[in-house]
């Protein structure tokens, strides 16, 4: 695998407008979306860092956002079941 002319996977962060559903409907706010990607044989490959289990692919970067953002929508609108998540654990 490569990833972005590198050879290892390349950390991206998206940001897309989502509507806050308990004010106003004009009212937007930013939600950030870290995912990983890499280019291997001319498809884009990619999944969420926070839910690496769903991977998909597109044919350029833009195609694998849309798909990434198909899959973060289908993640937090409870679709998916048996999700594993990612969390931190703080040890004295």
């Amino acid at each position: 695998m490569r990833g972005g002319g590198t050879g290892r996977p390349v950390f991206a962060t998206a940001t897309r407008w989502v509507r806050d559903v308990d004010s106003h409907p004009s009212a937007q706010e930013p939600r950030t979306v870290k995912f990983v990607y890499w280019e291997e044989d001319g498809a884009w490959i990619g999944y969420l860092r926070d839910y690496p289990d769903y991977g998909t692919q597109g044919e350029t970067l833009d195609d694998l956002r849309e798909h990434l953002w198909d899959i973060y929508s289908d993640v937090t609108n409870g679709e998916l079941f048996g999700i594993r998540k990612f969390d931190e654990l703080v040890v004295p």
